[in-house]
């Protein structure tokens, strides 16, 4: 036989040649005294649900109500045909939604104001409101915008090429060139006069423990690296500035103070 027995015809064998059916088998192979098998179930633990942790952890996210009410014309006693009163609300359950990031567009225009009585002595007089300072200019960038490309970038590792993608889907298309001349321009225009501030705040006398007036500098070794010259290895050198405190020193407490890397 090239093959075997089709699987609809399922057969048991009952001594020699006894053949019986699938369809007479429950009735055949009943028992009432057979005995029910014992199932033991390992034990675990539950946890106790913590009261209050669903208010803690959303205390700080904006709530907004959605009361499931009666329409107007359901609002009659299907017994007596009387209008039902309201006898309060219950809060059933919560859920949290998310809105997607959406961006507008803001077009800036500027109101001029002149003067119709000196106009008709041939004097103009034009007054005109001070425009606020963008943050790159002759670019379409806000604050809002290159903070979040920065963001993205730097605290959640979302490389440019994935938010040119993620601003093309919401409407924009923004290249990756663009996304880093904003980062880079409000690097140079914005947070490198912070870091100049601060490094001449750290070289003021008051800020340091040393009386000329320097701080303290550090060269820290950060990684060996082969270089591509030779096949001997480099090492990467780090120069770092903190001021002191002598207040603190003397008081013995210790000195938790901020690095500034030049």
């Amino acid at each position: 036989m090239a093959f075997g027995s089709r699987t609809e015809k399922t057969k048991r064998i009952l001594g020699d040649v006894e053949e019986i059916n699938i369809f007479d088998e429950a009735e055949v192979e009943t028992k009432g005294s057979a005995p029910e098998p014992i199932i033991e179930v390992p034990a675990h633990k539950r946890h106790k649900k913590q009261k209050g942790h669903l208010e803690q952890i959303l205390k700080d996210v904006p709530h907004e109500e959605c009361v499931i009410t009666l329409p107007e014309d359901e609002r009659i006693c299907k017994r007596c045909g009387t209008p039902l009163t309201s006898m309060g609300r219950e809060k059933i359950c919560t859920e949290v939604q998310f809105i997607p990031a959406t961006v507008k567009v803001i077009d800036f225009y500027r109101e001029s104001f002149q003067c119709l009585e000196c106009r008709k002595q041939e004097h103009f007089s034009i007054e005109k409101p001070p425009m606020p300072q963008t943050v790159l200019a002759k670019s379409i960038a806000s604050p809002s915008s290159v903070a979040h490309v920065i963001a993205q970038k730097y605290q959640f590792s979302m490389p440019l090429y994935r938010q040119e993608q993620e601003w093309k889907s919401i409407g924009i298309a923004l290249s990756r060139a663009t996304l880093a001349n904003w980062v880079i321009r409000s690097a140079e225009d914005w947070l490198m006069p912070l870091v100049d501030c601060m490094h001449a705040e750290l070289l003021k006398p008051t800020h340091s423990t040393i009386e000329t007036g320097s701080a303290y500098f550090y060269r820290m070794v950060i990684l060996p690296y082969p270089t591509i010259f030779a096949n001997e290895p480099s090492e990467t050198s780090l120069l770092a500035a903190r001021t002191g405190c002598s207040a603190h020193c003397q008081r013995g407490q210790p000195q938790v103070l901020p690095f500034i890397v030049l």
